[in-house]
């Protein structure tokens, strides 16, 4: 389980765990149900991936907000093109001709 404390290392509105099916059937049948239960508890998503690739999410992670203003993707260098891929609304850059000059 410690797949779900690495999860934690990476500063995000949302917080996915993705397990291939294949991956999935490795994990000891005891252990699988306390997986989903502690992602559960804590706020993590988790989307199963099946050999054709088909994504299925089996519950939806909680949005966490309390770091960044206008969220994380504000630090990613492809923000941009995952908002629009996402259909998210682009923000506004600052101006910097608009900017006060210090005196």
């Amino acid at each position: 389980m410690e797949v779900i404390h690495q999860v934690f290392q990476y500063p995000a509105n949302e917080q996915w765990l993705s397990l291939s099916e294949d991956s999935f059937e490795m994990i000891r049948e005891e252990l699988r149900h306390n997986l989903f239960k502690i992602c559960k508890a804590r706020g993590i998503g988790v989307l199963m991936v099946d050999a054709r690739h088909q994504v299925s999410p089996v519950h939806e992670p909680k949005t966490r907000r309390r770091w960044a203003r206008h969220g994380y993707l504000v630090y990613y260098h492809n923000e941009r093109p995952i908002r629009n891929y996402l259909g998210l609304q682009h923000r506004k850059a600052n101006d910097p001709k608009k900017r006060k000059k210090k005196r």
